[in-house]
């Protein structure tokens, strides 16, 4: 998926890393990251520590020096550079991006998951402590209890609705207001569609993103 990335081998006699026998060698993936190359020489960071790797060739190669192989997905024009079957979805994994913030906002909103309950009685809001008998102004309190719910997922503001009591002439019965768009179950469905597009679209199996079927190969 990278397109480019870097192998590093080292004698296992000097790290003493446990992954490899102590006579074998260490191998490590690395980002293009975490190799640079300044003033024609190579260094690479492994675990936070900077790796000078010798040049060489095939032919004067230090047995006891590190190596590093550099691995990549040839550019169809320039086969020197890297490319990556990441760069064609680049657009699809921002549309995906913008779904992910608008599911996000769906499930933190506190008017679109529970609405307001209207209940036939006289005209009045709910008045806090601190103000006694005062009416409280209805934008202050769908903000205050939308901040509650988001900073308090699981208290009651988050889970029951908003009662607001209304003149009994106005409604015959109880009703639920909800603040519902169309576009809250549209953007799980286009979210789902992003995901399995952008799977389809690597050159690995799509299972691998998808998590379907028994994949043991």
């Amino acid at each position: 998926m990278p397109g480019e990335g870097w192998i590093v081998i080292r004698p296992n006699s000097e790290i003493l890393s446990s992954d490899a026998p102590e006579d074998g060698h260490d191998w490590r993936v690395l980002s293009t990251r975490e190799v640079r190359q300044q003033a024609g020489k190579l260094t690479a960071e492994i675990d936070g520590d900077d790796i000078a790797i010798p040049a060489g060739g095939p032919e004067n190669l230090d047995p006891d020096a590190p190596v590093a192989l550099r691995v990549w997905e040839p550019d169809p024009e320039r086969a020197i550079e890297a490319d990556s079957p990441v760069r064609s979805s680049i657009d699809l994994l921002e549309e995906l991006l913008l779904l992910n913030s608008a599911v996000k906002v769906i499930a933190r909103s506190r008017l679109t998951g529970r609405g307001i309950l209207l209940v036939p009685k006289d005209t009045r809001f709910p008045t806090t402590a601190t103000q006694g008998n005062a009416e409280d102004d209805l934008i202050e309190i769908l903000m205050q209890v939308a901040e509650t719910a988001i900073r308090e997922p699981e208290s009651a503001a988050a889970t029951v609705p908003i009662v607001l009591e209304v003149p009994a002439e106005s409604i015959s019965d109880f009703k639920l207001l909800t603040f519902e768009s169309n576009f809250d179950e549209l953007a799980l469905k286009l979210r789902e569609e992003a995901i399995k597009r952008f799977a389809t679209g690597l050159e690995i199996p799509a299972e691998f993103l998808l998590g379907l079927g028994d994949v043991n190969r």
